[in-house]
C-alpha cells in the first residue's frame, strides 16, 4: 500500500467510520443542546456509538454539555465548505492547482 493506491478495504471502512462517527456528534449535539440528555446518559450513548477511549467520550460529552449550541453541525458545515471550494479550485486551476497555496488561503497564512 502507498499513498498513490491506497488499500481499498482500509479506506471502506475508515469512511464508514467517519460517517458513524459524524452522526453520532450530530445526536449528541442535538440531544444535549436540547437539554434532553444529560452527560451520563451522552457519555453512555457514545460509548455504544463508537470506539474513543473513555478520556475522548468524556472530553466530547463535556465540550458538547458547556460549549456553543450546534457546535458539531457547525464544524461538519464548514468542512463541507472548504472541500467545496477546494474541488472548484482545483477543477478551475487544473495542474496549477496547489494544496498548500490553498491551505495558506483557507487559513490566512504565509
Amino acid at each position: 500500500m502507498t499513498e498513490m493506491s491506497p488499500d481499498p478495504v482500509g479506506l471502506a471502512l475508515r469512511l464508514i467510520d467517519d460517517v458513524r462517527n459524524a452522526s453520532a456528534e450530530r445526536v449528541l449535539d442535538i440531544r444535549m443542546t436540547a437539554r434532553a440528555w444529560s452527560l451520563e446518559p451522552a457519555r453512555d450513548y457514545r460509548r455504544e456509538n463508537s470506539f474513543f477511549p473513555e478520556t475522548e467520550i468524556r472530553s466530547e460529552t463535556l465540550r458538547y454539555a458547556c460549549d456553543v449550541a450546534g457546535q458539531a453541525f457547525a464544524y461538519r458545515l464548514g468542512e463541507f465548505a472548504i472541500a467545496d471550494r477546494r474541488a472548484r479550485m482545483r477543477d478551475r486551476l487544473g495542474d496549477k492547482f496547489n494544496l498548500r497555496d490553498f491551505h495558506e488561503a483557507v487559513h490566512g497564512v504565509s
